[in-house]
């Protein structure tokens, strides 16, 4: 698309013979394993696929056919050129290091928050604070179904998009959502770094149900520290300053007790 466009992918056919037949949608320029916006596998109906946006403004297509004779129809979509939004939500697919000091990380459909999120979706976004401060996820909204087969939230540690985040890696921080339970809304997190990535994952398989997705808050927090703030929290900072209980031009007065 040109500069300051994104891509806009509405289907008016989708019908494929298999699970092993798949057509997958990047929003790159390239099948980048972690800006995959969409997988389409399996009978299905055009009619039950929103619109499908690559925030980007690039779109790479991979289809791959196992059957000899489907007897299905394939598919088809028309593409349309957009304006990328100045302000609002950032989604996950799609874009680049985040920098700003606050801001909201969405699921891959931002513009219409009623729509339910894709199938077969892997995408991940670093989000980088300044030395000095650690990230604080807020949850603004979570209708993601309490099974990490319908799609899951991961959080690793790592400025690398690529970064290894299995649960035995060591960048691995946690999942917002497992089995049975999810992150109620306004629930906040402080994730111990001045680095992040945030990975969606959703599955291929049409038999899952979608919910319409998740929107975090996110905001860097100082990791300077006095040892006597009324927060009684442990600090698991990767790195930070505790101080006592003055200003850094003042001086500390007499009978305090503090414990951090």
């Amino acid at each position: 698309a040109p500069a300051g466009k994104e891509i806009t992918l509405t289907f008016s056919r989708m019908s494929v013979d298999s699970s092993s037949d798949c057509l997958r949608v990047y929003d790159s320029d390239k099948a980048d394993p972690y800006q995959l916006a969409a997988t389409f596998c399996g009978d299905r109906s055009s009619t039950g696929i929103g619109p499908l946006v690559l925030h980007s403004g690039k779109a790479f297509f991979k289809w791959k056919t196992y059957s000899r004779t489907s007897g299905d129809s394939g598919f088809s979509a028309t593409w349309s050129f957009t304006a990328r939004p100045s302000s609002g939500p950032s989604p996950i697919c799609g874009g680049g290091t985040i920098t700003a000091g606050t801001g909201s990380l969405v699921d891959t459909f931002p513009k219409d928050s009623n729509q339910k999120y894709a199938h077969g979706t892997v995408c991940r976004r670093v989000i980088q604070a300044p030395s000095g401060h650690a990230i604080q996820l807020k949850v603004k909204k979570y209708d993601v179904l309490t099974s990490q087969s319908s799609g899951v939230v991961k959080l690793c540690r790592s400025s690398d998009v690529s970064v290894a985040c299995g649960k035995s890696d060591d960048a691995y921080l946690s999942v917002l959502n497992s089995y049975g339970n999810k992150p109620a809304t306004g629930f906040v997190e402080v994730v111990p770094s001045d680095m992040l990535v945030v990975e969606w994952t959703t599955p291929n398989s049409q038999s899952y149900t979608m919910g319409t997705g998740w929107e975090l808050e996110w905001s860097f927090v100082s990791t300077a520290v006095s040892v006597c703030e009324t927060d009684s929290r442990t600090l698991d900072f990767d790195a930070g300053t505790i101080m006592d209980h003055a200003s850094t031009t003042g001086t500390y007065t007499g009978l305090m007790d503090c414990t951090k």
